[in-house]
């Protein structure tokens, strides 16, 4: 998994990567590309507890959050197990792979989501919280 922190200041067009990176095959299957978008300009009108996700037709509030949720990718159902029944959340399936950087307990659920093991996906993130 690739996870794009980005506060949408590039030098480069994020969307030629976002197309080529899930094409690479790997033992567990294709990359998947995540992306956080770090601003507070970004519509969140819930807790990260009561968040569904982006949809793909749903306005982020910012212009470059909606290019961001635009090129990515749909959040498999599998993800959506791992982080739905241990944590309590509800993120929906086919959702986009995109996440609001603009509070602590999004940030940590993104990077959470590139753990796989029930045990420690949760866990994972809040060690990052604590560094």
């Amino acid at each position: 998994m690739v996870i794009n922190i980005t506060g949408c200041e590039y030098t480069e067009d994020p969307e030629l990567f976002a197309r080529q990176l899930p094409e690479i095959a790997i033992g567990g299957g294709n990359v998947l590309v995540k992306n956080i978008f770090v601003t507070d300009q970004i519509v969140v009108n819930s807790t990260i507890k009561e968040w569904y996700g982006y949809r793909f037709n749903e306005p982020t509030g910012d212009t470059c959050g909606d290019r961001l949720r635009a090129i990515s990718l749909p959040l498999p159902s599998s993800f959506a197990q791992i982080m739905n029944e241990p944590q309590g959340l509800k993120l929906r399936e086919g959702t986009a792979m995109m996440f609001p950087g603009n509070n602590i307990e999004f940030v940590k659920c993104g990077f959470a989501m590139s753990v796989t093991d029930d045990d420690c996906s949760y866990s994972f993130a809040e060690k990052l919280s604590n560094t």
